[in-house]
């Protein structure tokens, strides 16, 4: 699937409505192990932009600085802290940046939102669905859903894209 291909079938997700918009995608089936690998992949490749990002420790009962443990998502999975969001920048696939993306650690669930009010095209869209497929690569039955609660506009025509771009990938359908 090329990229204009791709972005015939899915644009209508990341242009701007004229509302601010965050449409969110989910990582699910991750076992605590991959959450950890996935959440520390995302640092390695991003930059976190949200002014003093935090999580809150249910054990210390207060809020932690995000980068002053080793890996927030592991206690969040261990159920020592609560889940916490980060937006980051800089993710780049190939010679292509994504736009900024919003993060949210979950114990079971790893989520990505992304604003429609971003520069998406082309190349940004199929180096974001490559860059969520390399995330699901590292997992053993990882897949990617679509947001019962806020995600993008027809569910199954975004769904159908994906599938089609693991399957031309060579990657398991979804």
């Amino acid at each position: 699937m090329t990229p204009d291909e791709l972005w015939n079938e899915i644009q209508y997700c990341f242009l701007n409505d004229g509302e601010a918009s965050l449409p969110t995608l989910e990582l699910q089936n991750l076992s605590a192990k991959e959450i950890n690998s996935v959440y520390l992949q995302m640092r390695i490749q991003s930059q976190v932009v949200t002014p003093a990002p935090f999580f809150w420790h249910d054990v210390e009962k207060r809020n932690i600085p995000l980068d002053d443990v080793a890996n927030a998502a592991e206690l969040v999975v261990s159920g020592q802290a609560a889940p916490f969001s980060f937006t980051v920048e800089a993710i780049q696939i190939d010679d292509v940046i994504l736009p900024m993306l919003t993060i949210e650690i979950f114990q079971d669930t790893v989520a990505i939102s992304f604003s429609t009010r971003d520069h998406w095209n082309a190349l940004r869209a199929c180096a974001f669905f490559s860059w969520l497929s390399f995330l699901l690569d590292g997992t053993q039955a990882g897949q990617l859903v679509v947001s019962a609660v806020n995600g993008p506009p027809d569910h199954k025509r975004f769904t159908q894209a994906w599938n089609r771009f693991i399957n031309d990938s060579g990657r398991a359908e979804q």
